[in-house]
Order: C-alpha cells, then sequence, then structure tokens
C-alpha cells in the first residue's frame, strides 16, 4: 500500500516560451532516468539527484516537414528513445554514454576555509554519467500515430489511424509481414466461442495501447468508446494467429493499463470511473474482478472522463487522473488509498472549474517513491482579447509504501513499517493499548498483548461492564520508558458506563511515528531503499539499498554499517529481508563469485563475511519466508526448498535442506507468486495416506492474487485454489 507524504513539490525546468509546450514524461525501465518531451526538443534528466543530463532540440526545417512533437517511448534497454511527430514521422534517438569517471557534475570545494564542505551530507556520491543524445532514424508513416508499444528488446508495435498497428524495428525498419489489421482480426467474448467477428466499422483505430508478456498481449481502447484484449498462440503475434477479446458491458472506454505481477487489466472510461478484468483460465475471456468508483464523500460529483491509469512499479497501486483535474491513488484490488479531490486547497479555489492538479501525463519513478506530474494551471477566466495558453510545469509528490508490497514475508509481524526512499517509518507497541473486558460476574480473566514492552493490568470492583487501559512502558525516540501501573489505572470514579456497554480485548492505536533517517553514509552510494524489515520484538531494524545493507537498533539509537565497504558493495539483496531470532537472513546475488546465495549475519557481531553462514542456491532467490525454524525459499527456477535452520551459539547458525516442492505447474512466471509461507492447516477432505504424510505442512501461494494450498500427497503434491483477490494474506 501506498500512501503521499507531504504536498507536491515544483520541479524547475528551466523551460521558456521558445520551448514549446511542456507535453509527457516517461521513466525508463529500471526507473533512473526519466524524458521529457516539448513540442519542439527532448530531455533526459537524472532521477536522483533531479539533474538535466543531455538534450535534443529539433531546428526549424524539421518542424516544419515532420511537424512538431507528440509522444514518446524509451527502448527497454534504455538504449534507444523514439519520438512521434503529429505528421506521423518515428524520430529514433540513441542515448549514448561517454567514459568519464567523474560524471557530467562535480562538486568543487570553495577556496575559502570557511566555506567548504565539513558534513558528509554535502558529499554527493552518485555519480550522473555522461550521455550523448543523436537522432539516427526518420520513420515516415504518412498517418497520424495515436500511441506505441514495446514487445521486446528488437521490436515496437505503432498504433496508427489506418486502423492498423505496424511492427517497426528500432533500426527503423517496418516488418510488414507482421503488422495487424483490425478488419482481419476475429472478435468475440471469449477464446471458447466458435463465432468470432472482426471490426467491420470504418474509422475504428486503437487510441491506447499496453502490453505485457506475462499476461499474453495487448490491452487496447478504441476510438468509439470499446475496450478489447489482443491475445495469440504465442508471443511472435502472428497476424493469423492473432484473437480480439471484448471486455463486456464497456463502450466509454479511455485508456487501458495491464498490471503485470498480478495479471490484471485496467480500462479508465469517460463517466469517471475504472474497471479491472482478469483473464479467466477456463473460457479465455475478460472476468470483471473490480471497478474503482469514487465515494460520496471523496468526491460528490464528476470528475470527467478518466485520462490516465498507471500501476506502480511493483503492481500494488495504481494512480488515476482526470480530464477535469484531481488524482487518485488505489490499491491493487480496489480500496482507495487517496484521493486528491478530498484535499484543502484554500477558501478561493473552485474544483469544478480550475482545479490546481489537471494532470497531463505522469509516471513513477525508482521504486514507486517518486510520481511525476506535469500539470496544466488554467487561468480564471477573465476577458481577454487574446486567449492565454495555461501554463505547464513538472510537480514531484513523494510516497511511503508499506514495507510488505516488495517484503511480504513481514506480514506475520504485529509492528507497522513504511519504508521511504530514505527514510522508514514505525508504528509499533507503543501506539497499541489493550482495553480489558471486567466484571463481577466473569472474574478478572484478563487477555494481554503479546509484547515485550506491555501487560495487562489487574482491576477488580470496578462496575458490573467497565474496562481499563493499562501500560507498563512506551518508547519515546527510540528509548523505552517505564510507567507504573498505577499512573494508567482509570479507577471507576472516573467514568459513568452503563451495563449495556460490553468491550472485551480490542486494540486502539494512535497516530505516533517514528521516523527513522538512514545514515548518510549509507544511502549517498545505495539510494534508494529496496527492502526494510523488523523483528518481533520491534527494537531491530534491517534495511537493503541498491547494494549491501544495515542494522539499525531502537535501544541504543545507531546504525551498524560494514567495516569494509568492499564487502558492502560486493553483493544485492535480491529476494527479501527477515528475522530470526538474533540473525538476518537475505537472498542475494554476489558479484565477486557470480552466484545466488543465501545469507545469514548475526546481530551482535560486526558485519564482516567471516560471521557471515553463506550457502549457494541453484537459481536467483525471489522470495524469502519464516515458519518456525523452517526457512522458506521460493526461487527463479519454480522451486520451493524447505531449510531447517539450526542454532549453535549466539553467532553460528546451520542450514539443513528439509523438503523440496515443484510448482512450475502453477504459475505462468516466477513473478506472478506474491507470497510464499507455511503452515500446520490441512484440507480434510483429502484422504490420509499415512502418518508420516499428514505430519508435513501445507505450502500456502499467492499466485496473481489467487490463494492456493499445495500439499503433499503419495502421488506428488496436489493445489486447491482457495480465494482469489487477495493483495496480502496473515
Amino acid at each position: 500500500m501506498y500512501f503521499p507524504v507531504g504536498w507536491p513539490k515544483i520541479l524547475d525546468l528551466g523551460l521558456t516560451d521558445d520551448d514549446g509546450k511542456l507535453l509527457m514524461i516517461c521513466c525508463d525501465r529500471v526507473k533512473i532516468l526519466f524524458a521529457i518531451l516539448t513540442e519542439l526538443d527532448l530531455r533526459i534528466w537524472y532521477t536522483k539527484p533531479c539533474a538535466p543530463i543531455v538534450a535534443h532540440r529539433r531546428n526549424a526545417k524539421s518542424i516544419e516537414k515532420h511537424g512538431r512533437n507528440k509522444l514518446v517511448e524509451w527502448k527497454p534497454d534504455s538504449s534507444m528513445l523514439v519520438v512521434v511527430t503529429e505528421e506521423g514521422t518515428l524520430l529514433l534517438y540513441s542515448l549514448g554514454v561517454v567514459d568519464t569517471p567523474k560524471g557530467i557534475y562535480n562538486q568543487i570545494d570553495s577556496p575559502f576555509q570557511n566555506l567548504r564542505r565539513d558534513s558528509a551530507e554535502l558529499f554527493v556520491k552518485e555519480t550522473i554519467p555522461c550521455l550523448t543524445l543523436m537522432l539516427v532514424h526518420e520513420v515516415a508513416l504518412f498517418v497520424p500515430v495515436t500511441c506505441i508499444s514495446c514487445v521486446s528488446i528488437s521490436q515496437m508495435m505503432v498504433a496508427t489511424q489506418s486502423e492498423k498497428v505496424l511492427r517497426i524495428r528500432w533500426d527503423g525498419v517496418e516488418e510488414r509481414d507482421f503488422s495487424l489489421d483490425l478488419k482481419r482480426i476475429p472478435f468475440s467474448v471469449n477464446q471458447q466461442v466458435s463465432y468470432a467477428v472482426p471490426i467491420l466499422e470504418d474509422k475504428v483505430h486503437i487510441t491506447s495501447m499496453d502490453y505485457s508478456p506475462l499476461v499474453g498481449g495487448f490491452a487496447i481502447t478504441l476510438n468509439d468508446g470499446r475496450a478489447a484484449f489482443l491475445t495469440a498462440n504465442n508471443l511472435k503475434f502472428d497476424p493469423n494467429q492473432v484473437q480480439g477479446i471484448w471486455a463486456q458491458n464497456i463502450d466509454d472506454a479511455s485508456c487501458a493499463t495491464i498490471n503485470h505481477k498480478y495479471r490484471l487489466i485496467a480500462f479508465g472510461r469517460k463517466n469517471s470511473q475504472a474497471v479491472v478484468y482478469t483473464i479467466d483460465d477456463l473460457t479465455g475471456g475478460l472476468e470483471l474482478s473490480h471497478t474503482l468508483i469514487l465515494s460520496a464523500k471523496d468526491f460528490p460529483g464528476s470528475p470527467g472522463a478518466v485520462r490516465e491509469l498507471k500501476w506502480t512499479p511493483d503492481g500494488c497501486a495504481v494512480v488515476l487522473s482526470w480530464c477535469k483535474g484531481g488524482i487518485s491513488l488505489w490499491s491493487t484490488f480496489g480500496s482507495t488509498l487517496m484521493c486528491s479531490l478530498g484535499w484543502d486547497y484554500g477558501l478561493n479555489v473552485d474544483l469544478a472549474r480550475h482545479n490546481p492538479l489537471d494532470i497531463l501525463s505522469m509516471d513513477w519513478s525508482t521504486e514507486g517513491y517518486q510520481l511525476f506530474m506535469i500539470r496544466q494551471i488554467n487561468k480564471p477566466e477573465v476577458e481577454r482579447e487574446v486567449p492565454v495558453e495555461p501554463a505547464r510545469g513538472l510537480l514531484v509528490l513523494d510516497f511511503v509504501k508499506s514495507s510488505m508490497s516488495v517484503n511480504p514475508c513481514m506480514s506475520f509481524h504485529s509492528h507497522l513499517l513504511l519504508q521511504g526512499d530514505d527514510k522508514l517509518y514505525m508504528n509499533q507497541g507503543e501506539s497499541l493499548r489493550n482495553i480489558h473486558y471486567n466484571s463481577r460476574n466473569h472474574g478478572t480473566d484478563l487477555r494481554t498483548f503479546d509484547s515485550p514492552f506491555y501487560t495487562g493490568c489487574k482491576q477488580t470492583n470496578f462496575f458490573a461492564t467497565s474496562y481499563s487501559i493499562c501500560t507498563t512502558s512506551y518508547i519515546n525516540d527510540g528509548e523505552i520508558k517505564r510507567v507504573s501501573n498505577d499512573d494508567a489505572i482509570y479507577h471507576s470514579d472516573d467514568y459513568e458506563l452503563g451495563k449495556s456497554l460490553q468491550v472485551t480485548s480490542i486494540l486502539s492505536e494512535s497516530k505516533h511515528w517514528i521516523v527513522v533517517q538512514l545514515p548518510t553514509a549509507y544511502m549517498a552510494s545505495n539510494w534508494p531503499i529496496r527492502y526494510s524489515a523488523i523483528d518481533k520484538s520491534g527494537v531491530n531494524l534491517a534495511v537493503a539499498g541498491r547494494l549491501g545493507f544495515a542494522l539499525y537498533s531502537l535501544t541504543t539509537r545507531k546504525w551498524k554499517l560494514f567495516g569494509n565497504e568492499t564487502q558492502e558493495k560486493d553483493f544485492v539483496v535480491t529476494g527479501g529481508l527477515l528475522w530470526w531470532n538474533e540473525f538476518i537472513i537475505m537472498g542475494c546475488y554476489s558479484m565477486v563469485g557470480h552466484c545466488d546465495e543465501l545469507r545469514l549475519y548475526p546481530k551482535d557481531a560486526k558485519l564482516d563475511n567471516r560471521f557471515a553462514k553463506i550457502v549457494p542456491t541453484s537459481a536467483p532467490v525471489v522470495l524469502i519466508n519464516i515458519y518456525k525454524d523452517q526457512l522458506i525459499v521460493f526461487t527463479n527456477d519454480g522451486f520451493v526448498t524447505s531449510f531447517a535452520i539450526t542454532r549453535h551459539d549466539s553467532q553460528t547458525v546451520d542450514l539443513m535442506t528439509f523438503r523440496l516442492y515443484d510448482i512450475r505447474g502453477l504459475c505462468v512466471h516466477p513473478a506472478c507468486i506474491v507470497s510464499v509461507t507455511m503452515t500446520n492447516l490441512k484440507n480434510e477432505s483429502i484422504p490420509r495416506v499415512n502418518q508420516a504424510i499428514h505430519q508435513s505442512e501445507t505450502l500456502i501461494l499467492n499466485v496473481s492474487g489467487r490463494l492456493l494450498m499445495v500439499q503433499r500427497e503419495n502421488n506428488g503434491n496436489t493445489s486447491e485454489h482457495l480465494v482469489s483477490s487477495i493483495f496480502l494474506f496473515y
């Protein structure tokens, strides 16, 4: 789940009237660079810090021949970009790297002693590369282009207003044999229907298109308001094998986007709503999953048609913008996380006529921590002789997200942990209080909260039905503060409670958050935070950035980093972080040995590879989890391995392979496995073969939002579908 932090910030692009209108922003695949497109030029910026690198401006002759810029799209490997012009010409740009050891920006100290840097925060270790941007190909299509989608590292699909979708290579060559014609593609409601009809109407073309290899096709919207999904038997998309699947009950579609991880297809509509579909495994048709509808408390009116939809890089949320202004953020399965229409803009702002957030284009940055938005500023309507064009600018809105979105093994903790790009937000035991049930008839049977900082306190002779809120300690700024139980007890004279109030054991929480800023020594070269984990006691934190990891103790309020910086930069955490007793466990890739590994580091020892337990794995680690004293590891080859953890002393531990599960037949791709865990729950309808099999644990998988139970039987593993539309389970 994602949550905004602070107000949007304005990024100064240094644009002048000669540069033309600001049109579009688009980040590359790895979210390190982003392209800014205006009517006359193309600019490449670095994400962190936000700084311009290179730009290319078209001359007057090119503008007159091909028209102004319209769209921009990245090549998947970030080596090229394509710009679409108004006259239907594709301008292919090559992006090269100049080998400079210090990068394009260098910090130089002042010759005056009192102006020199003396703090680590003032030294920027991030090397901003020096890039070159050159126009290498011009491909004239002589027909207006509506949208572009990359299908591979060598090809892109270009939708035009001529009812065709052209396949063009990145070297500028059109592959005519693989181009698609909407009038030759059969459309039906699912893949089992024998009767399929192509589009017979004239002047029908694609207005929005998004491709996903994990879903296996294109999500498209047409200019007449219909929406569909184009699929084929293989990813080559032979024109003779392509089939269209209609999204039923939609006649006002405006845009489309695909969630790769959860295999969802979202369509924006002109009635300000969005509908999300999933593919039926039996029929191949589009089945409605849920609808994104604003409630009356968020906005009583209609904010207009949906202009754009963008999923976060991890697929855990989607942002939506409307034509009349405003944005909203929704969880994967339709819960409203944020809506700007309910923000307080002051007394002199009419959201219905001049919304301050009229977003024309937007995209997510690295790990989804920032949302870049091109805003159009509509001036108040006054009588002028010459109409004034609305001004445009670039906004950046910061977000924090739950650590469970990228590290689902944290779901078994009661502590709330949010991670930003360089800080952590924690809400743990000190904000949770127990409300206990006490009665003369029921005695003093109290249930306490399982935490090292809190206990329930006994209280008798209360009213016939009453309650008390009791705490014995709390944490303030990382330090544990003790209070006596007598100070936390509220006596019966303080309350007038009727006998009708029946309160049992309830947890109430406050909004007190502990903000932990990561040290500059680590984040200067390892931005941003990728994984974070907290132990069961809520005292120890682990954070992994671009390389290595770091530990933090709320008791001592100190960070622990690698003493040898070379060891920190020798591996990257890829499969998540978790705590087991006094050890931190991670799946990682070693750049020294060029192999995938499991690593266990003791908390009390120095961060050094000499004290680590390193176990090589046969494939990249995707997910890890813990069950009792077992480590559950899911690797990229489609196997789930259970390791038995044996602890010898405070700094020594061993891993022994316990069980192996083959789940290759349960998922389309390893990236579709959201989480994996074990439980002792059983499906009693399955006959028990013997006692040994009955005692084995059950594997629970979240596969693209579908919860599956995998049990071991004498003839292999058996799976059962439990429930759908699951984001996380506990």
